[in-house]
């Protein structure tokens, strides 16, 4: 998770790896330290030596908070996956235009540990050959991913995806039609489109088809029960782990010092490097590495406890506080 892995920078570089906490890895161990240590069969330079532990550091990180949170935590599919985007009793063809067109899906509560997760794109049309669909942020229209698959002319074709958007509240799903005929598929078959909720695929989601100006998919977008040919198997579900980013600078010393025990310890069991840090310094290296490690265990525990779970009912569990009552005879 890259809020989280980015808390930690180095210095002593050619260039200082940036951070957006406050702790600097070079104030346990040094970048010159690093460079005894690297076996470039391992790691081509200090640099992604550092970034790489900082991956598995946050890995660790939010194992140890999930395993102190998972009481509280409500493990749900908030929507049950739904597929949107059908054909009706025969096919409908629509000639290729140079559009952007796909599905837009609004997420409709203010809850934010509610992500989309995507499991399957089909594709219905007239065109055989490699189809390109982009996931944009609605809102800002960046390109979020992107997954390519081979279609057939007359065929639905589908392709399982496991695909998940967290902290997305609007979500679009579509191709570049420029040179690609599909056939009609409707968000809500036999349904009026202009009538009140139908268009919602749940109480949390709404789906919509689009059709948009290529290199404008925003600004320029236009709301349909069309969605030329694409269908997509959407849910919403809890994400348990994506909150951790409202509260990372409390998160930054445990990332500090278990970048640090990992530094120790690959220092002690994986270089193959023999010079005067790695073989004179061992000793003090596992002591290092242990103190590292206790450092780390103490500082995870204050920030567990000063921890304060999300006011989200559909995704975390609510414990009341604690009463005292007295009993009046």
């Amino acid at each position: 998770m890259e809020c989280l892995e980015t808390l930690v920078g180095l210095r002593g570089g050619c260039a200082a790896i940036s951070y957006v906490g406050s702790v600097w890895l070079d104030d346990k161990v040094t970048h010159k330290e690093l460079s005894y240590f690297i076996d470039q069969k391992d790691h081509a330079s200090v640099d992604d030596m550092f970034v790489r532990w900082r991956q598995q550091a946050a890995r660790e990180l939010i194992d140890t908070v999930n395993e102190a949170f998972s009481g509280r935590y409500l493990v749900r599919t908030v929507v049950g996956a739904k597929e949107v985007g059908t054909t009706g009793d025969r096919l409908v063809a629509i000639p290729a235009e140079a559009k952007l067109k796909g599905l837009r899906f609004y997420r409709c509560n203010d809850w934010p540990s509610i992500s989309y997760r995507i499991t399957r794109l089909g594709f219905i049309g007239q065109f055989t050959g490699n189809l390109t669909v982009n996931y944009w942020d609605g809102i800002t229209g960046n390109v979020l991913a992107t997954d390519t698959f081979a279609v057939v002319a007359g065929q639905k074709v589908q392709l399982d995806v496991n695909r998940v958007f967290t902290g997305t509240r609007v979500l679009m799903v579509g191709y570049d039609a420029t040179a690609i005929g599909s056939y009609s598929t409707s968000v809500c078959p036999s349904i009026c489109y202009t009538c009140s909720n139908a268009r919602k695929i749940n109480a949390h989601v709404d789906g919509y088809g689009f059709n948009s100006t290529i290199g404008n998919v925003v600004g320029a977008m236009t709301s349909t029960n069309e969605s030329s040919g694409l269908s997509v198997v959407v849910a919403m579900e809890c994400d348990n782990e994506g909150w951790l980013c409202s509260i990372k600078q409390q998160l930054a010393m445990p990332m500090l010092y278990k970048v640090a025990q990992l530094a120790m310890e690959y220092a002690l069991f994986n270089t193959d490097r023999n010079n005067t840090k790695t073989v004179r310094d061992a000793d003090h290296n596992e002591k290092r590495a242990s103190l590292y490690q206790r450092e780390f265990t103490a500082s995870m525990k204050r920030a567990v406890a000063s921890i304060i779970l999300p006011n989200d009912p559909l995704c975390f569990k609510c414990n009341r506080t604690s009463r005292v009552v007295v009993a009046i005879p």
